[in-house]
């Protein structure tokens, strides 16, 4: 019936039962394989297996056979499924994975693609293709490097360094319900105009980028929190239509007592309720809940604060939450002459902490282009405020935070005067000032519960700017010693850590610093050789 990388299915008839079955025959030496697993496997979306036959140089897996048509043709045929379909077959492929995960140890199915997919005709879904199916053991499991197929595989699939778990499967599970509803490869890349072929699946875009995330630690931990959240998606819709059904017929039974009841409701309890709301919906309703409270109060930094606490969920500020955040703060409450924005600007105290999320929002988070330059804009903010106001404290920012501020201030200029300039255009830009502003912000050290973070993010920071302005550093004349002893230090600083219990997000702040560094040295090393180089032939 078919064949690929892991063997070759065959259908075989019992001829006494008159039943058929596939037969899937895989060449042993794969390590990790459990012949005794596949035979206790029992789920109704996945085929019954009937034996498990070993011979000399192949393993045959007997299962039922599954009429029906495979996903992969159907994509061909239709291109695309709606995106309702591509929940309901996401959810059931959650539970099946879930089932798979739960065994004890944990079964990663390993090649999960709409090619091992076949639809019944109630349109359930069944997987099948045991052929790269594996226990996963912490302390033993098989590496990648040597199974999966290319496009739906998880990264870590193809490094053979790395120990694969049950994570690799959230990632193709991603990679293929973007193909569903996209009718897209995602070797072809994603662009803005797929998202619009799902419109009114609130969050789909949001699960489906963090089940595909490079970094497994910041995809879904487990399976059952991706079904959740596709079923968040399908309850909203069913309880959105009930809710306009209910208000239909509530507002003609007993519109006079509705309207007396809302009445009773104050503008701050309604503010209130549109937060809670916000904390238990789905991603699109939580935007728009935060934004009605907005509307309602637009002084008060509360549904502000959990926008962007929203928007930072996944570790990444996207260009469409960007454009939101900018509508938000431009629009304007019935009544009031005032944007948004310059109603919190009455509440000194509420815009700069405002305005620092953000500013941290935009810095490291903002996935398209000016991040950083956009981020100064509210740094400045504060920066302006700290002139103005000199020592007197301002509740929930730190000393540390408004210095932090001004420094990031002053280099998210450079950022938008590099982004602008022209590759004709006279340099401009003071590299030793910018070091000096660089070397600031290095010598502000946090200590209070976000430490760890902050201070990472900005060593993150100082080591990628070595990095990527070793030229023109060396240009300006600052010294080989002074980067590489900077780079050294932040080195040991990291490492002291390493026999400190940290989180899956410190974990990865501090490999990707170390990287940094070794990329850094290396660069700082070959730029300032052939500087010297250069000279001495003058």
């Amino acid at each position: 019936m078919g064949s690929g990388g892991e063997g070759s299915v065959f259908l075989a008839l019992n001829e006494n039962a008159y039943k058929f079955w596939a037969i899937k025959i895989v060449a042993k030496g794969r390590d990790g394989v459990e012949l005794e697993l596949w035979k206790h496997f029992s789920h109704p979306n996945l085929p019954e297996v009937i034996d498990v036959i070993e011979t000399e140089s192949e393993i045959l897996i007997v299962m039922d056979y599954v009429e029906g048509r495979n996903v992969a043709n159907i994509l061909k045929e239709t291109g695309k499924v709606k995106p309702r379909q591509a929940v309901i077959w996401g959810i059931q492929i959650c539970r099946v994975l879930h089932y798979l995960h739960s065994q004890e140890p944990p079964v990663v199915y390993g090649d999960l693609k709409p090619d091992n997919m076949i639809c019944r005709a109630d349109k359930s879904l069944v997987l099948v293709d045991f052929g790269t199916v594996s226990p996963f053991v912490k302390e033993s499991s098989y590496h990648g490097g040597h199974y999966g197929t290319k496009g739906y595989a998880a990264p870590e699939q193809y490094d053979g360094t790395c120990v694969v778990d049950t994570r690799a499967d959230i990632y193709s599970l991603g990679v293929t319900l973007f193909q569903l509803v996209t009718g897209k490869l995602l070797l072809s890349g994603i662009g803005k105009e797929d998202w619009k072929l799902c419109p009114g699946y609130f969050g789909l875009k949001k699960i489906i980028c963090k089940c595909m995330r490079f970094d497994r630690t910041q995809r879904f931990s487990g399976i059952e929190s991706c079904e959740r959240a596709l079923q968040g998606i399908l309850w909203w819709r069913k309880a959105r239509f009930l809710f306009v059904a209910a208000a239909f017929i509530i507002i003609f039974s007993a519109g006079s007592q509705l309207q007396l009841e809302q009445g009773e409701l104050t503008k701050e309890q309604s503010y209130e309720e549109y937060l809670k709301e916000a904390k238990f919906n789905v991603y699109e309703e939580q935007k728009k809940n935060c934004q009605s409270a907005i509307f309602l109060n637009p002084v008060r930094e509360e549904a502000y604060q959990q926008l962007i606490e929203i928007f930072l969920e996944d570790a990444i500020l996207t260009e469409e939450e960007d454009i939101f955040l900018r509508k938000v703060l431009k629009e304007k409450s019935e009544g009031d002459t005032r944007s948004h924005e310059e109603a919190l600007r009455t509440d000194e105290g509420a815009f700069l902490r405002v305005s620092y999320e953000l500013g941290m929002a935009y810095w490291y988070y903002f996935e398209g282009d000016g991040g950083k330059s956009y981020a100064a804009r509210w740094f400045l903010n504060i920066a302006e405020a700290a002139e103005s106001i000199g020592n007197t404290e301002i509740t929930g920012i730190t000393q540390n935070q408004r210095k932090r501020a001004a420094v990031l201030a002053k280099i998210g200029s450079y950022y938008s005067r590099i982004r602008n300039r022209r590759e004709d255009e006279t340099e401009n830009i003071s590299y030793l000032t910018f070091w000096k502003d660089l070397m600031e912000i290095y010598d502000i050290q946090e200590s209070d519960t976000d430490a760890d973070k902050v201070n990472l993010l900005l060593w993150e920071e100082i080591s990628a700017q070595i990095y990527y302005f070793a030229d023109r550093f060396c240009q300006a004349g600052l010294e080989k010693a002074v980067l590489d002893k900077i780079l050294l230090e932040i080195k040991d600083k990291v490492q002291i850590n390493d026999n400190r219990p940290v989180s899956k997000e410190i974990e990865v702040l501090e490999k990707d610093i170390l990287k940094n560094i070794e990329l850094a040295i290396e660069s700082v090393e070959r730029i300032y050789n052939n500087f010297k180089k250069e000279g001495e032939k003058e």
